[in-house]
């Protein structure tokens, strides 16, 4: 039988880490803190999110930053603005602990040569005074046999003399390191959707586009780094992954577009959708890089703002890494989706512009989630299955979900992208098996793992909620041990489907649940999938307790890691905010963390890189708290999961038995911060955890 564990030992090997690299972009200094020259009034706060983020840099151990243009608002046209900017920016990025390399940004020399560009089109005294502030306007860096181009993309399609400079030079660098890694990084990006979609302000124009997709094929360049944008999209051309990496400083708003929600009263319009600003620490490996993609959330370090500490970053497992987390989510809503932009007379005005929302995958990658749950329709397009395999090269895994007796068309695309999936779930009537059973060509499907998905009934509704709801629910309880062995007691089931699917309702305990859903797998010697549902069993019943979510999700990680043989999905990712069964998700509809989205991302960051095999060894519920004890080799652990807002929990002695309170910490799932534990008397309650400032979220306590 297939199972998680054999997912990672066929996941491509990275190799061993080398080094990593800060890359950041459109941090767009103003002339002075504080102030801008914008009408957008977020821009005065670009200065402290700069110095932010260099704090937080200077915490971490990168080996350089480049930075990919933008880096001051006024435009050289504005000659006094600008220096003044230059001086500010250099001021603060003189405060960095490691070097930084620059590449000009539409900001920094002019926009790329149209009549419609707002920034004033690129001169060649722009380049100049490029060159008196900042020097080269394009270069290469050699570390560690990985060699960083930095190129110019503003004099594309100039026909200035430093265009044919810069394009003979890297024609010629390229061939003279064909043979070694190569990663461009550069402002615009080439293109945002399709290689052949129309030019408009944020690509770059034919023909220097082709141009440079042409040479990214023929020299096999591993990566791609490109600002402009201010939002995060990930594609993949040919062979190289191609980043666009958000602001550190305000958001395009234009782009808001893309979400199915208004952005909030604060967010100016979406300008200051301040959860999406961040930064990117690339990590070199042996064989491979991982770009981890890391939130500031807007924070700001000045006199004028309030101070927020530096941390050091912790990232989880990115899905490329064996040490990914064991947790899948179904992605019910559409993630691959093209979106049109609607132009507003800012940037663009004669033309809708196509893109992708890639803040789903980006969430993904921040929890360090590799396992995937798509229905049909994710299979049914061509640029729908040209992504999926994309993902995959990224360390993702794909599970099929589909209802019923598969037809033709859908046994023929199963079975030519077998490669792509790790497993496929049909859910049916049991009435219908045996017709199923003959309509599924086995050998066509090369040892693609099957599972059944049990359609459940008006009595299995009723038995688990007390009351009949007009719904459709599918999957075995763990409660259907009999029904499980007489189906797998026939050889014609064992021979089409390796496990089933078990579902966690509402009022279940997940990770009991699918502790219990593994060992009766395990005892009838078949594989199964967990699906571990969000919402209530009432479809009008609205669930909005964030912690309870939390809760919930921290609960299924940890199950998930105790049992790696089993597929353990979470069913919401992002809010379902309307029609049946609303429930929140780990992040809201703008794609911007709840707390469940910290909880998963800090334990994957946490437990998922320990080589040792998690242990749940208890599991209580008490009145204040949930609260699972668990080793991974000679560590103890518990997971602490508060269920009031408290920030004292009675002490259970029995459940702490081996805590030694003076090598004892508490670990914040949400901040990730951690600090010395601290056991306190309660006139009422005797002793007790003191949970400290925030109490109401779950929180991991262990001892060194």
């Amino acid at each position: 039988m297939s199972t998680n564990l054999d997912v990672k030992k066929n996941r491509k090997d990275i190799g061993q880490y080398l080094f990593t690299v800060a890359v950041l972009a459109d941090t767009h200094v103003t002339e002075k803190n504080g102030q801008s020259n914008s009408p957008f009034l977020v821009n005065k706060m670009a200065n402290a999110r700069l110095s932010y983020v260099i704090n937080e840099l200077n915490q971490n151990d990168q080996a350089f930053c480049i930075h990919l243009g933008d880096l001051v608002h006024p435009v050289p046209a504005v000659i006094t603005q600008f220096e003044q900017a230059i001086a500010c920016f250099q001021e603060q990025t003189a405060t960095l602990n490691s070097k930084i390399y620059l590449v000009p940004g539409n900001h920094d020399v002019g926009d790329k040569p149209t009549e419609w560009g707002p920034a004033g089109t690129v001169r060649e005294e722009y380049i100049d005074l490029w060159k008196k502030h900042f020097g080269s306007h394009y270069q290469a860096i050699k570390h560690e046999n990985c060699h960083f181009i930095l190129l110019n993309a503003q004099i594309l399609n100039t026909g200035f003399a430093v265009e044919t400079e810069q394009r003979i030079w890297l024609e010629n660098y390229l061939q003279d390191h064909c043979n070694e890694r190569l990663f461009i990084n550069i402002h615009y990006p080439p293109y945002l959707l399709d290689k052949n979609e129309r030019e408009h302000y944020d690509n770059i124009a034919e023909p220097s586009r082709s141009w440079i997709l042409e040479l990214l094929e023929r020299y096999h360049v591993e990566a791609l780094f490109a600002g402009h944008v201010h939002h995060f999209w990930y594609h993949k051309h040919a062979n190289t992954d191609c980043y666009l990496l958000p602001s550190t400083a305000f958001v395009r708003q234009d782009y808001s577009d893309v979400f199915r929600v208004a952005p909030g009263p604060t967010m100016q319009f979406g300008r200051d959708d301040a959860q999406k600003l961040g930064y990117a620490l690339l990590a070199i490996h042996e064989h491979g890089h991982i770009c981890h993609l890391i939130r500031t959330e807007g924070h700001v370090n000045d006199q004028s703002h309030e101070i927020k500490p530096t941390r050091k970053v912790l990232k989880a497992s990115h899905p490329r890494e064996y040490a990914s987390s064991y947790l899948g989510f179904d992605m019910r809503q559409d993630w691959l989706e093209h979106v049109e932009i609607t132009p507003t007379g800012g940037l663009d005005e004669f033309d809708r512009k196509t893109v992708r929302n890639d803040y789903p995958l980006m969430v993904l990658w921040e929890m360090g989630v590799c396992k995937l749950r798509v229905p049909r329709s994710d299979m049914a397009q061509k640029f729908k299955l040209d992504r999926l395999y994309a993902l995959r090269d990224q360390g993702h895994v794909i599970t099929l979900f589909t209802y019923g007796m598969p037809d033709q068309n859908l046994i023929n695309i199963v079975s030519e992208h077998r490669t792509l999936l790790d497993g496929w779930e049909i859910a049916a009537s049991l009435k219908t098996l045996h017709s199923i059973s003959n309509s599924v060509n086995i050998e066509a499907l090369k040892g693609l793992p099957l599972y059944f998905s049990k359609l459940r009934t008006k009595e299995d509704t009723v038995a688990e909620s007390g009351h009949y709801y007009h719904v459709i629910n599918h999957g075995f309880s763990i409660h259907d041990k009999e029904e499980l062995e007489s189906l797998f007691a026939q050889d014609w089931i064992n021979k089409i489907f390796c496990g089933v699917v078990f579902r966690v309702g509402f009022q279940q305990g997940a990770a009991s649940a699918i502790t219990q859903a593994t060992q009766l797998s395990l005892d009838l010697g078949i594989a199964c999938t967990v699906h571990v549902r969000m919402g209530s069993e009432n479809p009008a019943e609205a669930m909005s307790d964030e912690r309870w979510v939390a809760n919930r999700v921290a609960e299924s990680s940890i199950a998930a890691l105790a049992h790696p043989e089993t597929n353990v999905f979470v069913d919401t990712l992002s809010d379902i905010d309307r029609g049946y069964f609303p429930r929140l998700g780990v992040v809201d509809k703008m794609f911007n963390p709840h707390l469940g989205y910290y909880v998963v991302r800090h334990i994957n960051a946490v437990l998922a890189r320990r080589p040792e095999r998690l242990v749940i060894e208890e599991i209580h519920n008490f009145d204040e708290s949930h609260v699972i004890a668990f080793t991974q080799g000679s560590q103890k652990w518990w997971l602490i999961l508060p269920t009031t807002d408290k920030n004292f929990i009675s002490f259970e002695p029995k459940i702490f038995k081996y805590l030694n309170t003076s090598k004892s910490f508490i670990f914040n799932l949400r901040t990730g911060d951690h600090e010395s534990l601290t056991i306190a008397k309660n006139l009422d309650k005797g002793l007790g955890l003191l949970l400290g400032a925030m109490p109401a979220v779950p929180l991991l306590i262990y001892q060194t």
